[in-house]
């Protein structure tokens, strides 16, 4: 881990600001309410590419445990949406993107 990049994040209202205008945030409650999980995780903080990953997962599992499965998979597609549009630092954006896939890969093998 001492070779990863780290980015700090943004505040929590400029990330919000961020993923309106990326035009992921404002269009239904729960997505929204998911996303305000996510941005409190990171917001303000260091952040490595997998440190993403894992503040997503943690948020789907908040927010998300009691809702259809589904619902986390229609949220995913936005990741790189979200990733791309509140991190500073585009290799870091990569590096979480790349994560997620590879995580997701590996998971269908078990």
């Amino acid at each position: 881990m001492a070779d990863e990049l780290v980015v700090m994040m943004p505040s929590a209202e400029e990330m919000i600001e961020k993923l309106g205008e990326a035009g992921v945030y404002g269009k239904e409650e729960v997505q929204d309410k998911f996303l305000k999980s996510f941005v409190e995780k990171v917001a303000g903080s260091e952040k490595v590419g997998p440190g993403l990953v894992m503040a997503w997962m943690l948020s789907e599992y908040d927010v998300l445990r009691d809702y259809p499965p589904v619902i986390a998979g229609l949220l995913r597609y936005d990741f790189d949406s979200v990733i791309d549009a509140v991190t500073p630092d585009a290799r870091v954006a990569e590096k979480a993107k790349a994560f997620l896939k590879e995580a997701l890969e590996e998971t269908k093998k078990r």
